[in-house]
């Protein structure tokens, strides 16, 4: 009965392919689990909805802290299957009354969750854990800074057309999450400035800053 990252990333574009009632009902599940999303974020001095690792009903029931507290990725897919999911089915109405505020809060934890880095002159992302379980704790890890970055960027673009093509519905969606206007420019200010792990000798992105070494 748990629930893993790997639903949004392996399951359920089987299920969007073949029965996207299903793949709907799945998100649907991810929606009524935000408030515990929130509160793991809020217990870590985040904002916005941190996804737990492993869930039965929204809370983390993960006792491992290398996974359940550092496997941060876990939002980020669950905002790639949102958009997935409007890309291939045009579900504006499940956009407008779940996505959005799902992919809005993702968003919003990432905003609070990066670091601004000097010496890159970059937002970083330090100390996480990567789909890669094995590499614990390291920083930049290059899947979650890319799905962080392709989220952050998504949150900003759906808040702006909602904005514009159902405008009721974006008030009240502010209205209740005190979304401040400029947070969707910052969103993809981050997005922009975001360092992705590059080795430019080897042409290839490493897993993480310390792969190679």
């Amino acid at each position: 009965g748990l629930i893993w990252w790997d639903s949004e990333i392996y399951m359920f574009p089987f299920f969007l392919y073949t029965d996207p009632a299903k793949a709907r009902n799945l998100l649907l599940y991810r929606y009524l689990g935000l408030e515990g999303a929130r509160r793991k974020a809020q217990v870590y001095g985040y904002k916005g909805a941190m996804y737990p690792w492993v869930t039965i009903a929204g809370d983390e029931c993960s006792g491992d802290w290398e996974y359940g507290m550092l496997e941060q990725h876990v939002g980020s897919a669950v905002s790639h299957a949102v958009r997935r999911y409007l890309e291939t089915t045009g579900d504006d109405e499940f956009l407008w009354a779940y996505g959005a505020e799902m992919v809005a809060e993702v968003a919003r934890f990432w905003a609070s969750r990066v670091t601004w880095s000097e010496r890159r002159d970059q937002y970083v992302i330090n100390y996480v854990t990567g789909p890669d379980e094995y590499a614990v704790g390291v920083n930049n890890n290059c899947y979650t800074n890319f799905m962080a970055k392709a989220s952050l960027e998504y949150a900003a673009a759906v808040l702006r057309r909602m904005a514009t093509e159902a405008p009721d519905r974006w008030a009240a969606l502010r209205d209740r999450l005190g979304i401040e206007a400029a947070e969707p420019d910052h969103w993809g200010d981050i997005a922009a400035a975001l360092f992705i792990p590059f080795n430019a000798k080897l042409g290839i992105h490493e897993q993480d800053d310390s792969f190679l070494d």
